[in-house]
């Protein structure tokens, strides 16, 4: 049997529904930059480790992956909710941190050339 809300009850559970794609999203944002920076932080210099260096990188993006596609779905559904984004676009789901960062200085400082 579906279940009817009233309208304060609909409204409110589109609001909790937001909130929770909201913390889904952020959660996503943080873990993808923890998986980008992971094999930097754990091994800075590679050396004699390199095999193992480049099979955790593996292992991280796939994880970063996946946790951009949640974070992507999450995104859609607090914007479609309660009109809240975490992330500005698309391609900040999709791009790595580091082409972000430099986007955003672009950004900040504009087109600058002559």
């Amino acid at each position: 049997m579906r279940k009817t809300f009233t309208p304060d009850a609909a409204a409110a559970a589109i609001e909790l529904a937001g909130q929770l794609f909201g913390e889904i999203a952020s959660l996503a944002q943080r873990l993808d930059r923890e998986c980008y920076y992971a094999p930097f932080a754990l091994y800075p210099s590679a050396g004699e480790v390199k095999d193992d260096v480049e099979k955790l990188e593996l292992h991280v993006d796939r994880l970063r992956e996946a946790i951009c596609a949640i974070g992507l779905m999450a995104d859609r559904g607090s914007r479609a909710t309660v009109g809240q984004s975490h992330q500005s676009n698309l391609a900040d789901w999709l791009a790595s941190p580091a082409t972000c960062e430099a986007a955003s200085k672009l950004a900040k400082h504009g087109d600058q050339r002559d």
